[in-house]
């Protein structure tokens, strides 16, 4: 059985719009996910509140009442600098731990 592909956008073009903004905009124009690449100017999971330990559930609320899904986590991490190798290492492995529990 062949599997309906999904169709997403990435918040990377409106990085400045609060996380109900885009759902709503997600939802109303027929996407399935979106990919977080920055809300509200913050560009970290570790800065997003929607992200936080205790705002999963209603983060997760609010996706299951948009119809919509996270489909990535856009990061920062880059590992062509082996003097940030540790850092980078690190930060994603951060990103990794505070997200997982959004993706089905």
């Amino acid at each position: 059985m062949e599997q309906k592909k999904k169709l997403s956008f990435t918040t990377l073009g409106c990085p400045d719009w609060s996380f109900e903004r885009i759902l709503g905009e997600a939802h109303q124009m027929g996407f399935s996910g979106i990919e977080i690449r920055g809300i509200e100017g913050k560009m970290s999971a570790d800065e997003i509140p929607q992200f936080y330990p205790k705002n999963r559930d209603a983060t997760l609320e609010s996706l299951k009442v948009h119809k919509l899904e996270i489909v990535c986590f856009g990061s920062s991490v880059a590992l062509h600098d082996a003097g940030k190798f540790n850092d980078m290492i690190t930060e994603g492995k951060r990103t990794i731990s505070e997200l997982s529990a959004f993706y089905v």
